[in-house]
């Protein structure tokens, strides 16, 4: 790649070239077998065809209604299995869709999201903290990049990337100048360029291994095949025994008659022997297996396998990820100085909402446990004017009561999260705070920036010194949802034009208005 498209990507028409060379960016499919070849293979099963041959028999012994009982369940049991693996393509092929994945590209210099199939070798992946890569690429650029490779290595520590310029000459196999499909983001950003989609990359080449790798018979499948072998070698025997006797037990009839007495008496024996019920009886209890494995969320592809599992006694898996839960826990905290309370809430306040680290995850946890709870607060921006250099109060996130409440709901556990209300950023965006506490409510609403603004600035001063009048109706509110969080000032500019030997006198006073905020609360 040129150090132009370095900066631009690809174009429009180099981005179809190459579509049309190297296909889309996906693992080949296994190819669907046909529905009657799928039939074909299940009646070659050794007990099908006991049930098939035991339905014949009887048609030739005029029994039809025997006959087509054997008949009904050799199509009730094709059914089971055939209705079983649809069910089940059906589930991972939504589960396909429903995971299908995009990816931030720059392509003709401008940034946009492309479907991950989409991707071609030379693209540009913009890679950020909690994407999954969809494609093997060389790290071009790179801030803090950490990513979760266990998917490829089994390994569950973070491997910390760097840009190619910055890279060594390794003999490692997997290197830290290089990202893989299949493996995320925890941390960090990263421009990445695709060098290698679908079946080329380390990930695709693992599913083509496991696609090509032969299919055995399981052990059912194995002992069934036995089972149907010896029944037919003691069917056939008793037949020619049981044929010789009536043949020597009738001698006063005719040769034609004594055939076929003969030859029913021995297949009538035979059937006897042969138990033709047991494909039926197997057939359903596996299925009633593989129905109680969906119901704790596993599939079940193929019935004999619910056999197989069940026979398992020793289970051999690869390192950690596979039966663990790949994660970390906070298993104490110490403190040299000072409270473990203060601890616990710096520990809680310095994560992400949402975490992908897991050191991240796990501190989140560990605060959940002891009550502390990250809080989410409302905020403005500074936009700047088209030809001008002073700015205007704009919305951001969660600067709305409406979207503030969306986002809270979106992080879904209140036992995690919390939303801190800052006032001065309700009335920099022309939002009544009392209706902002008030749709908050008690539930949602823990903690509060208190401080006074003039409307046009994030002033940072004491209530009353400011431009908000309407301090009782905030305090009303607060009693209307019975509040019970915490009140912290944000009244650094208070202090600050003020000499230091009134700092004391000062402090005494922002204490009175607190108390009187708080009394006002009920």
């Amino acid at each position: 790649m040129t150090n132009n498209q370095t900066h631009t990507g690809l174009s429009f028409e180099e981005v179809k070239r190459r579509q049309l060379q190297y296909g889309e960016n996906e693992l080949s499919p296994q190819k669907k077998e046909n529905f009657f070849k799928k039939i074909l293979h299940i009646l070659c099963e050794p007990m099908f065809l006991l049930l098939i041959v035991a339905a014949v028999i009887y048609f030739i012994l005029g029994e039809p209604r025997d006959g087509a009982i054997m008949l009904i369940f050799v199509v009730g049991i094709i059914s089971i299995d055939v209705i079983q693996e649809w069910k089940t393509d059906k589930t991972l092929n939504a589960l396909k869709d429903l995971s299908a994945p995009h990816i931030m590209v720059i392509r003709d210099g401008k940034e946009q999201q492309i479907p991950s199939a989409d991707l071609v070798p030379g693209d540009l992946m913009m890679i950020h903290e909690g994407v999954k890569i969809p494609a093997d690429g060389l790290v071009v650029r790179c801030a803090d990049l950490c990513v979760d490779e266990s998917s490829l290595t089994g390994e569950a520590e973070g491997v910390w990337k760097i840009s190619t310029q910055n890279a060594q000459p390794t003999e490692d196999y997997w290197r830290r100048d290089y990202c893989y499909a299949g493996t995320l983001a925890t941390q960090g950003t990263a421009v990445v360029e695709v060098d290698k989609i679908g079946a080329q990359t380390e990930y695709g080449k693992i599913g083509l291994g496991v696609a090509s790798a032969p299919q055995e018979d399981t052990p059912l499948q194995k002992q069934t095949g036995k089972l149907v072998k010896t029944c037919a070698v003691i069917a056939g025997v008793l037949f020619v025994l049981v044929a010789i006797f009536t043949w020597h037990n009738i001698p006063d009839h005719s040769f034609k008659d004594r055939l076929i007495e003969s030859v029913l008496s021995g297949v009538t024996l035979a059937m006897a022997m042969i138990p033709e019920e047991f494909p039926v009886i197997l057939t359903v209890f596996l299925s009633m297996g593989a129905w109680r494995l969906a119901k704790k969320k596993s599939l079940v592809r193929k019935l004999p396998s619910v056999e197989t599992l069940g026979a398992v006694s020793v289970l051999c898996v690869d390192k950690t990820g596979t039966i663990t839960m790949n994660q970390m826990t906070v298993q104490e905290t110490w403190v040299a100085n000072g409270s473990e309370q203060t601890l616990l809430q710096t520990m809680g306040l310095g994560c992400e909402t949402e975490a992908y680290d897991p050191m991240e995850k796990a501190m989140l946890s560990y605060c959940e446990e002891y009550g502390i709870r990250v809080a989410v607060e409302n905020m403005w921006q500074d936009k700047v004017l088209a030809g001008r250099c002073d700015t205007r109060i704009g919305h951001s996130t969660c600067s709305t009561p409406a979207e503030f409440i969306r986002y809270m709901d979106a992080l879904g556990d209140s036992r995690c999260f919390t939303a801190c209300l800052d006032l001065g950023h309700t009335m920099l965006v022309h939002e009544k705070t009392e209706d902002f506490i008030r749709a908050l409510g008690h539930d949602r609403l823990g903690a509060l920036h208190v401080h006074d603004t003039d409307g046009k600035s994030d002033l940072h001063t004491l209530p009353f010194y400011g431009g908000m009048g309407y301090w009782d109706r905030i305090a009303d509110a607060l009693r209307d949802i019975d509040y019970v969080g915490d009140l912290t000032y944000e009244a650094g500019n208070f202090l600050e034009p003020l000499p230091k030997e009134l700092y004391g006198a000062a402090s005494r006073f922002m204490a009175e208005v607190g108390t009187y905020l708080i009394g006002r609360c009920g």
